[in-house]
């Protein structure tokens, strides 16, 4: 089928707060990536790898990578490529506003984006947090089933930002249903 890999930076193992008996929590405990990871991998039915971004293959045929923007442009300068020849593959986490990114993700031709702010609220919360926004594809978008609203301001010619899909009410559910199809798709 594929793979779903999600590039590690340096930065995930940064301590970021403490738990009551001194141990430290680092900025993936925190963000509760870990779990993300599992329901979006459960969700496409493939397993979401972690890997360190200098381990990232050069080959990313058949795979799709999530990443923070720095990654990208690790992964980019390591390969000596631009980050747009990569970001086919490559489906952005924490971006700035849907407005400013949306149209970012457009221009490079990202597999997609999910913004800080609704990552932030997901992993604050993830039982309670909205479902949805996911910002990709339209076409990938209507092969799932996921539902968006046309003409909002972030949507761009090709991308929207989706709201709900029938079988998975959850973020990483949502994103995990839309790799699957992204990877069927490319």
């Amino acid at each position: 089928m594929g793979r779903i890999l999600f590039a590690l930076t340096d930065s995930w193992a940064a301590v970021v707060d403490e738990h009551d008996d001194g141990t430290p929590i680092t900025r993936r405990e925190y963000a509760k990536l870990d779990a993300f990871a599992a329901e979006a991998g459960e969700a496409a039915k493939i397993p979401v790898e972690f890997i360190d971004v200098a381990e990232v293959p050069a080959d990313l045929t058949g795979v799709v990578l999530i990443a923070e923007e720095e990654a990208l442009h690790e992964l980019a300068e390591r390969l000596g490529r631009t980050p747009e020849s990569l970001a086919g593959r490559v489906f952005l986490l924490n971006t700035e506003r849907i407005s400013r990114s949306g149209r970012h993700v457009e221009a490079i031709g990202a597999a997609g984006t999910i913004t800080s702010l609704t990552f932030g609220v997901w992993s604050s919360d993830p039982e309670d947090a909205p479902e949805g926004n996911v910002f990709g594809r339209k076409d990938i978008a209507a092969a799932i089933g996921a539902s968006w609203t046309p003409g909002q301001f972030e949507e761009t010619e090709h991308y929207c930002a989706m709201e709900h899909q029938p079988d998975h009410d959850t973020l990483p559910g949502l994103l995990g249903a839309y790799l699957r199809a992204y990877l069927e798709a490319s």
